[in-house]
């Protein structure tokens, strides 16, 4: 069978006019199934020949490799590729990242949210360093911010149930000084004068004045310190006066008299207690003999012969919290 169709067949004895000729072509009709894949010139086949309705199956393609997608070339030509870099794709379409791909600058910014991030999954390590210095506070005074962390800290002097209670005693007659220990702010000060000698035949010394203080201390300050030595017996005048230095203020107790007054306190501190004066000797004779010489106590005098004794040196103690 011919591929074409002739569009008009003559018979015998018909009259044949140019138009009739001209119909053998014009009308002619190619066969179905006549043009086969010889007949079509290689390149003949271009887009405007393929219909916008054709629907060109995936099967129509050429085959590719597992898990491949056609990609064009530099010169626009699709190839099919293998997906590399940090994504894989597989056969079924799914695309896997590859591990540790997702870096910094791949994550807009704020978008690392609360929902993000995993329980228990940010250490002390991620977390920013603040101005704080690792180290053990005690009773301390600590600065938060919004986030919760802790800015600043500092030791404070304590919680009385958690505080030791600390003294310290001076009794070596002269100049001497008390540095206030790491953390202190308060201390209490009690001051006791000289006490002042028994004169034979007169009376016993008088005491030496006490004077109490508590005062706000700055830690590691050293701070002045002097006890009064008591007045030897038989002597005249007045014992040695015990004092602290805070700053601009002095604490003092007076030393007592020899055979006299007792000693005068200072204006400053929380109480002020002027010393007793010194018996007559006629009490002191009376008196049984005295156990024990308190700090500051004036010296006893007989009535007559020798024995008059020396008044006791003052004491300066300091107690604190820590």
């Amino acid at each position: 069978m011919p591929d074409i169709t002739k569009g008009k067949t003559f018979t015998s004895g018909d009259t044949v006019t140019a138009s009739d000729l001209n119909s053998i072509v014009d009308d002619a009709v190619i066969n179905n199934d006549a043009i086969t894949e010889s007949k079509i010139a290689s390149g003949a086949v271009v887009n405007d020949t393929v219909s916008a309705a054709a629907n060109i199956e995936l099967s129509k393609l050429a085959s590719g490799t597992d898990g491949q997608i056609p990609v064009c070339s530099a010169s626009g030509v699709p190839t099919y590729t293998t997906v590399s870099g940090d994504a894989t794709i597989s056969n079924l379409g799914g695309v896997t990242l590859a591990t540790d791909s997702v870096v910094t600058t791949n994550i807009t910014d704020l978008n690392v949210t609360t929902g993000k991030l995993a329980d228990d999954s940010v250490t002390a390590a991620k977390l920013a360093d603040t101005a704080v210095t690792p180290a053990e506070y005690t009773s301390a005074t600590i600065t938060v911010d919004q986030q919760g962390r802790i800015t600043a800290a500092s030791s404070g002097a304590g919680e009385a149930g958690s505080l030791t209670a600390r003294v310290q005693g001076f009794t070596a007659t002269g100049a001497s000084s008390w540095t206030a220990p790491t953390g202190v702010t308060r201390a209490k000060f009690t001051i006791v004068g000289g006490g002042g000698g028994g004169i034979v035949g007169d009376q016993g010394g008088g005491s030496g004045s006490t004077v109490i203080a508590s005062v706000a201390v700055t830690a590691s300050t050293v701070y002045s310190v002097t006890v009064g030595e008591g007045a030897a017996g038989g002597s005249t005048g007045t014992a040695g006066t015990s004092s602290v230095v805070v700053g601009a203020t002095t604490y003092s107790a007076g030393g007592g008299i020899s055979a006299g007054a007792g000693g005068t306190a200072g204006a400053n501190g929380d109480i002020k207690l002027a010393g007793q004066a010194g018996q007559s000797t006629a009490t002191q004779n009376n008196a049984p003999a005295p156990i024990v010489s308190y700090y500051g106590t004036g010296g006893s005098a007989p009535s007559s012969g020798s024995g008059a004794k020396a008044g006791v040196d003052g004491i300066v103690l300091v107690e604190w919290m820590e």
